[in-house]
Parts: structure tokens; sequence; C-alpha cells
């Protein structure tokens, strides 16, 4: 995609996202689709390790917000040095699912969604709390490569909404693989930013 069309895309999904917040938050829950999406890795730094996120659709009008907890400013003080460390400050956002879904598909990364069985009552506790989640003063959080991150931000929403049945059957860890084997895994084709996490 070229850089003007993702600047276009960009302003028009800032522009739209307040929009987006509006038609879900008043569908009542047995018209509330969840679904996990989950996008491929990329090919800058920053995308290596892949994305998720959580949708909203609303099966009624068929609006869909995704809510992103993988927000962060290029305009920060020592960006690429706080990226390698894992020290930066990452936010929430929602804006309309479409959009996001196809600007991923468009740089060649891989999409997964899948629909979760929620019920209307989980479904409601979830869209509450990633509206609230999505306030101002709640969006913002100190960003942790293994322990608070837009993948383990997504688990525990998800977590909260379905009453604790996520971590109880996580307990044990799935592989026997540590986080710094797992990130040179992730980090293999690229020995140079491999070394600079390891250090960092």
């Amino acid at each position: 995609m070229n850089p003007l069309r993702r600047l276009l895309m960009l302003v028009l999904l800032l522009a739209l996202a307040p929009l987006a917040r509006a038609g879900i938050s008043s569908a009542p829950g047995r018209d509330l689709q969840v679904e996990l999406v989950t996008y491929g890795p990329g090919r800058v730094y920053w995308e290596r390790f892949g994305h998720v996120a959580i949708i909203l659709r609303d099966t009624h009008s068929g609006e869909a917000v995704s809510f992103n907890y993988g927000v962060f400013d290029f305009d920060t003080h020592d960006f690429f040095l706080k990226f390698i460390r894992g020290h930066m400050l990452y936010s929430m956002d929602a804006e309309y699912a479409g959009p996001e879904v196809t600007s991923y598909i468009d740089a060649g990364r891989a999409v997964r969604i899948e629909k979760l069985a929620f019920t209307p009552t989980q479904a409601s506790a979830l869209r509450d709390f990633l509206l609230w989640n999505d306030q101002p003063q709640n969006r913002r959080y100190r960003y942790d490569y293994f322990y608070d991150n837009c993948a383990t931000r997504v688990r525990d929403a998800l977590n909260r909404a379905l009453g604790g049945a996520i971590r109880a059957q996580t307990q044990q860890p799935a592989t026997g693989r540590t986080f710094r084997s797992q990130s040179e895994r992730m980090l293999a084709h690229d020995l140079p930013l491999m070394l600079l996490v390891d250090l960092g």
C-alpha cells in the first residue's frame, strides 16, 4: 500500500472511530457477536510478533468495531531504543473493523477471525469493559513484551467477561518454551534485531 493511501486510510479511520463506538454501545447483548482477530507477522520490526484484537459485531445492523491494544506513538523520544527494551507507552483504540482488517490484508499479512461463543450477558460485559477501557483516561498502559501487551490485554478482557474461565484453563504453561526461545523463533530471520531485543 502506498504511503499516501495509508495516510488517507488512517485519517478516515480516526474520523470514524467515535462513530464506530456509538452503534455497538446501545446494542443488546443478544445482538453482539464477539470475534477474535489474529494478524500474522509483518515485515517491519514492530510487526514481527503479529497482532491480535477483539471485534464486536452488531448482528442486527452489521456494524463491526475492532478494539485494538497495540497503538503507540512513533514520535516518542528514543522510539527505537524504547521499543527494543520493551519500555513503551501503549494505548487501546476502537475503529471500524472492515478498514482495519483490509489494511492488514493489503499489507500481505495473514488474517484469522474466530467467532467466540459468548452468551448475551458475557458479550454485554465485554462490550461495557471495552468501552470503559477506551475512555481517554483508561486507554494508556505501560507495555511489557511478555507480561502486558496487545495479546495479554485481549486475553484479560476476554477472561474478565468469561468470569475467569481462561485463567482457570491456562494455569500451566502450554509449552516447554521460554520467552527468550519464543522471541528468538519469531526474530530468527533478523539477527541484528534479535540480538538487540535479547540485550534490551
